[in-house]
């Protein structure tokens, strides 16, 4: 199969597509940016059967690239943009999705309405998948990509201390998760993610829950209304969902220029328990444990120095501000 592709700095063109080397280009209209080592590698193997189906539906030009290192995508984005790429695909994660989505964005404040992206979900817990409603399978999400419809969804700008201490700047496109939820991305290991993202998800989820220490917070929306809590953990949500299926800001929406916020309060061991099943079903709202907000523009303050994971990447600690970026990205969607 690889032998029928022309391999250039691990980009992959058609043979009947390639161009006389006067004209030729590293990426094509349509670029594809695949993350190997996503799904606890299992991409590796999905990405090669999938370029099968590729040769039978093969609606234009299209490139792909393989990344090798933390922030690859990032520069493969931006590259394909500079380079006059109108679509690009990406498969993998969520996290492979963030890096993406900031090199094609890389001002943060630029919304480039006439770059689409689409995502071929290869991740472990494909929360942003679930988000925006996309099928199951990959051959489905690629008809989604050629044949689907244009859809503008918000993006978010977090500003945050890193592991330097020093104040970064980051898109991301789903969820920000603070304290517990961070604490369970740092304790997902490769051995659970091989288990599947509700499986392995929910087993990490539950077991850093039942002793993860609470911290007091201000919470500020707005730069208005202010909030003092005490809490095992907070999110801040783009979408409804979040990895292994998980409901935690249920009435979340993409396209609404607001962010959902969600704390979770202190708890006993036996209320963690307890209201562990309902984060499935998005009804803990019902429970009295948990706080839900919405607002553009969000910050967060605390003594502690709480994780911050967006995505299911780990960018840094508290304190940390969050605004809305509506309209700022365009996706294929069924």
């Amino acid at each position: 199969m690889l032998n029928e592709f022309k391999s250039d700095c691990r980009t992959f063109i058609p043979r009947d597509r390639q161009k006389s080397k006067k004209e030729e280009r590293r990426f094509a209209e349509i670029h594809c940016i695949i993350n190997p080592a996503s799904a606890a590698g299992r991409t590796h193997g999905r990405w090669l059967r999938l370029l099968k189906v590729l040769q039978n539906i093969w609606p234009n030009e299209l490139t792909f690239t393989i990344t090798d290192f933390a922030g690859h995508a990032t520069l493969i984005a931006q590259q394909a943009v500079e380079q006059g790429s109108k679509k690009i695909v990406v498969m993998g994660g969520d996290g492979t999705i963030q890096e993406t989505v900031n090199g094609l964005l890389p001002s943060h404040q630029t919304c480039l309405e006439e770059i689409s992206l689409g995502i071929l979900s290869s991740g472990t817990g494909q929360g942003l998948a679930q988000s925006l409603g996309l099928p199951l399978d990959l051959p489905a999400q690629w008809t989604v990509i050629c044949q689907g419809k244009k859809r503008q969804i918000d993006l978010a700008r977090a500003i945050f201390l890193d592991g330097e201490k020093q104040w970064q700047s980051r898109l991301f496109v789903n969820e920000c998760q603070i304290g517990l939820g961070a604490e369970v991305v740092q304790n997902l290991s490769f051995k659970t993610k091989k288990l599947g993202g509700r499986v392995g998800f929910g087993f990490t989820a539950l077991s850093t829950a039942l002793r993860q220490p609470s911290f007091k917070i201000r919470l500020q929306l707005n730069d208005a209304y202010s909030v003092t809590a005490q809490v095992l953990g907070v999110v801040i949500a783009n979408g409804a969902f979040t990895g292994g299926g998980m409901q935690l800001t249920p009435k979340a929406l993409l396209d609404d220029g607001q962010l959902d916020v969600l704390l979770i309060h202190d708890q006993s061991v036996l209320q963690r328990l307890r209201n562990f099943p309902s984060i499935y079903t998005g009804k803990h709202g019902m429970k009295g444990a948990f706080s839900f907000y919405r607002a553009r523009r969000v910050a967060l303050l605390s003594s502690h120095k709480a994780p911050i994971a967006a995505d299911g990447e780990i960018l840094g600690s508290l304190p940390l501000t969050v605004e809305a970026l509506p309209s700022a990205l365009t996706v294929m969607v069924p």
